[in-house]
């Protein structure tokens, strides 16, 4: 892997051994880079060198990812997003501008809507959980015409049921992580070009470590909880902070906007044109100009 200016750091949390990567000038505000499974911070090295002449870039592993410990639990987004707060604390750092991914979106969203900490959100390729995810999600029978393909129909993201059961998926995938992410990889993806060997590669080698598997498919596991934390949270008061939320044309589309809306006052939608589900990896020049824009009118002096 080419280092593209960013180094890599650990720092040992109260639950989490945490491994993130900064970039940047340390002075300039800082954006941190939330991924989503089943990925690492690694997601966003196209992405990084975009956006770090003009913020000091933190990309961590979530608990369970990439480099990061793989503690038992915790793998609700509330108490992931706390420990990013407790990395900025370690670091001694303010609020922050936050973009997240997939099931770093919603934990992206933590950081704003359970914590205060968050100067802006970037929310990207999710629904928000209490606020539509759950519909998303739900499984659909497969249509009948000729050609129809059950995995990319407009609604219902049918692996997720298979992730949402404990133990037989980690059983049928372990060993297997190989096949399975790259077939995972390439079908949610519109711009296969972007998985190359070395995306893949990378996938392999965060998954097939002890422990990843469960901890990761965890986060689809708390979806339950995550929904219950942000109604809660909700309840006591809607953000006003300045949102984005993007969604690939060939991935979740405008939910991302439709479904922060329902939660947030200031929120700007848009859609990643010639994309899939890694955003990040697929259109990330077309993202970072997108984000850029959008943090401009929302930076410091």
């Amino acid at each position: 892997m080419t280092n593209a200016g960013w180094t890599h750091h650990r720092m040992v949390l109260s639950e989490v051994d945490m491994h993130y990567v900064t970039a940047g000038d340390p002075a300039a505000e800082t954006l941190v880079l939330v991924h989503g499974f089943p990925k690492s911070w690694f997601e966003w090295r196209r992405m990084i060198p975009l956006l770090a002449p003009r913020f000091r870039i933190i990309a961590p592993d979530l608990r369970g990812s990439g480099d990061s410990s793989k503690p038992s639990g915790g793998f609700d987004k509330r108490t992931m997003s706390r420990d990013i707060v407790e990395l900025l604390d370690r670091l001694g750092l303010g609020d922050v501008h936050v973009a997240g991914r997939d099931w770093g979106a919603p934990t992206a969203l933590g950081l704003a809507l359970h914590w205060k900490r968050a100067k802006s959100l970037t929310y990207i390729e999710n629904s928000v959980p209490g606020f539509g995810l759950e519909d998303a999600i739900r499984p659909v029978p497969p249509k009948t015409g000729a050609g129809e393909d059950v995995f990319f129909q407009k609604s219902g993201i049918n692996h997720f049921t298979f992730h949402l059961m404990p133990d037989i998926a980690e059983f049928l995938i372990q060993g297997r992580e190989r096949p399975y992410f790259t077939w995972f990889l390439t079908r949610l993806a519109y711009n296969v070009g972007a998985i190359d060997a070395e995306t893949i590669d990378e996938c392999v080698r965060c998954l097939s470590a002890p422990g990843a598997l469960r901890a990761t498919l965890g986060y689809s596991r708390a979806l339950w909880q995550d929904s219950a934390d942000i109604r809660a949270a909700v309840e006591k008061g809607r953000l006003s902070l300045p949102v984005l939320a993007l969604g690939g044309d060939h991935g979740a589309n405008l939910r991302p906007a439709e479904s922060l809306r329902r939660i947030a006052d200031d929120v700007e939608g848009d859609v990643i044109p010639e994309c899939g589900h890694w955003a990040s990896e697929e259109q990330p020049e077309w993202i970072a100009s997108r984000v850029l824009s959008f943090l401009a009118k929302h930076q410091a002096g």
